[in-house]
């Protein structure tokens, strides 16, 4: 367990001059990741419905481990696991190559799929619909730039990973939790995060201000994206050390944009 009084484990680092407990190193202090005999402490309340620490009373406070219950993640996941288990060409070599011979030469010459499906419909093992799914992933001889009607229309625009509808990445995190935190503790150091975006869709900086200081940091990103945010988190972590880290950024305040709406990666 993190930081047991029981816990008398040693050498995880392979330094045969270090003889201190793991439990006391800042190096180590994560113990969840780096020791195999680490057993979580488990509340009793998570025998029971709901299952989850959401409404707890005690959520801050809480010594345990701690199951969050966010709407958004199972969502994503259940999204992946949909998509996954639909990929791939439900085809044998042979009925595929079949396929190819009767579909593709007649889109060559200027018949519309449409018109090639009503006609050869019972020669033809699988929808409509999944004939065009083969042809943008090049798995026929036909291409796109072969449907005269489909390269005119453009993209259909993607839904974005995080609506501001999901509100769930707020939990605790709203603007009355940050004043009643400074409150609390006035001496407390805080960090202003926000995205400058130049070109649309081009470089972005991401930019932090040191409030006690007015000293500022900007990194440059690729795009505005959750992904590119957490990199530059990642790579902080991993040059600061997580106990300096921790000490330079004890809270983060940002906006509600897209691109910070994934704390917990």
């Amino acid at each position: 367990m993190i930081n047991s009084k029981e816990c008398i484990v040693k050498n995880l680092c392979s330094k045969a001059t270090c003889n201190d407990l793991c439990k006391n190193c800042s190096k180590y202090i994560n113990c969840r990741t780096i020791c195999k005999e680490y057993k979580p402490k488990t509340c009793g309340k998570l025998n029971k419905s709901p299952y989850v620490c959401n409404n707890c009373k005690s959520l801050n406070s809480c010594t345990y481990e701690r199951w969050i219950y966010i709407a958004k993640y199972s969502n994503d996941y259940y999204r992946d696991l949909l998509s996954s288990s639909r990929e791939g060409i439900n085809q044998t070599p042979e009925s595929m190559q079949k396929l190819d011979n009767l579909v593709s030469p007649l889109i060559i010459k200027g018949q519309s799929l449409s018109h090639i499906y009503s006609t050869h419909s019972k020669d033809i093992n699988c929808a409509r619909r999944t004939l065009y799914k083969y042809i943008d992933n090049q798995v026929l001889t036909a291409r796109n730039i072969d449907l005269p009607r489909k390269v005119k229309y453009k993209p259909r625009k993607k839904n974005s990973s995080s609506s501001r509808l999901n509100r769930e990445y707020r939990i605790n995190k709203t603007y009355a939790d940050f004043t009643k935190l400074l409150e609390d503790n006035p001496n407390t150091q805080v960090v202003e995060m926000d995205t400058v975006e130049g070109q649309k869709g081009g470089k972005v900086l991401l930019t932090m201000l040191f409030r006690n200081s007015a000293f500022m940091l900007a990194f440059l990103m690729d795009d505005k994206s959750q992904k590119c945010v957490n990199q530059v988190f990642n790579s902080l972590q991993d040059n600061l050390g997580i106990e300096v880290f921790q000490k330079l950024f004890p809270v983060i305040l940002t906006d509600n944009g897209a691109e910070f709406q994934n704390p917990y990666d």
